[in-house]
């Protein structure tokens, strides 16, 4: 279901103007680990459902060595293209990762499990290829969110028929935890409300949860 259609629709009212907006959210997500991370210079980071890599870009902008990952054939493709120097791979986040043990500074998965049939396999799989003291950062859905509460069966979450799990925080932090990450920092921002979400994060009801989990 991953084809061009599927990336270039628009899913609820964060994604009207189709996957091209989502640049928007790409840029953020890298200010996100750049500011968690510091310097990315030399550091190995891979992104799983890299989609189009932009993210990616960004990072090897900033001088990171970057490898991408999807199991969409047209995302792929696209994400070759803008960074023929990184290593972009299909597969499918599912099953067992193609990468060595303790190999990456840091995992990126944003949008992504709640995809997946089984998120705790996919964090023991994350905790696997990392190097110890390796960051992992996650976005998804927040199951708490107040749009939820606001906008019922026509949130965001609930309108991509792709997702197979919706979290809280505490229950994002609960399998991050057991697949053996700690020091879990979770945020919920409410984008794009600019400074008024430093303000109503306390409440733990953005749209989604950005977790930052070290190895």
């Amino acid at each position: 279901m991953y084809d061009k259609h599927y990336f270039d629709r628009g899913f609820g009212s964060n994604y009207k103007s189709g996957y091209k907006a989502k640049e928007k959210s790409n840029v953020k997500y890298f200010h996100f680990v750049r500011r968690k991370a510091g310097s990315l210079t030399g550091k190995k980071i891979l992104d799983i459902g890299c989609a189009y890599g932009y993210f990616l870009k960004h990072c090897w902008d900033s001088g990171a060595r970057v490898y991408g990952m999807d199991n969409s054939l047209h995302a792929v493709k696209i994400a070759k293209r803008l960074l023929p120097e990184g290593k972009i791979l299909s597969g499918n986040a599912e099953n067992k990762l193609p990468f060595k043990y303790n190999y990456f500074d840091i995992v990126v998965a944003f949008d992504l499990i709640e995809h997946l049939t089984s998120p705790y396999k996919f964090l023991t799989e994350t905790s696997r290829i990392l190097k110890k003291d390796g960051l992992l950062f996650i976005a998804t859905p927040n199951a708490d969110a107040l749009q939820k509460i606001l906008l019922k069966e026509k949130w965001h979450g609930f309108v991509d028929m792709g997702h197979k799990y919706l979290m809280s925080p505490l229950s994002l932090k609960f399998l991050v935890k057991r697949a053996g990450f700690r020091e879990i920092i979770i945020n919920t921002p409410f984008y794009p409300l600019g400074r008024f979400s430093k303000i109503l994060e306390w409440t733990g009801r953005g749209g989604q949860i950005w977790l930052e989990g070290r190895k």
